[in-house]
């Protein structure tokens, strides 16, 4: 079972408001090694930290990701960076779209790199 700590030290962008719920600490503890992309050697508990981060010059804002996966006993440890962002389905992108639908899905991007093989 995950359990969320949260508390923002930064505003969210309003173009993140759709992510908003996911920002914050998500913490969990298994009672096996599997895990992808790589299995670990026993249990482990994992942490996911979605964190606001500076609003850039340019471009659209991101989230900080982070996930540290540490087995029970130390031996084995992955850990995980990037980045997180959203694209609105009715963000206003300055162009005139023809034909546009009046309903669709908010999309979500996530780029990471890890230490797990």
């Amino acid at each position: 079972m995950a359990t969320l700590i949260s508390e923002l030290p930064l505003a969210l962008p309003p173009i993140l408001d759709n992510i908003d719920w996911f920002v914050g600490r998500w913490e969990c503890r298994t009672t096996a090694g599997e895990r992808f992309p790589e299995p670990l050697t026993g249990p482990y508990k994992e942490v996911l930290d979605v964190q606001i981060s500076e609003v850039p010059m340019f471009d659209r804002p991101p989230v900080n990701v982070t996930t540290t996966a540490i087995t029970l006993d130390g031996q084995d440890i992955h850990t995980e960076v990037g980045f997180m962002t959203s694209k609105p389905f009715k963000e206003d992108t300055g162009f005139v779209e023809f034909n546009k639908p009046a309903h669709g899905d908010d999309q979500v991007a996530i780029e990471t790199v890890g230490n797990n093989g």
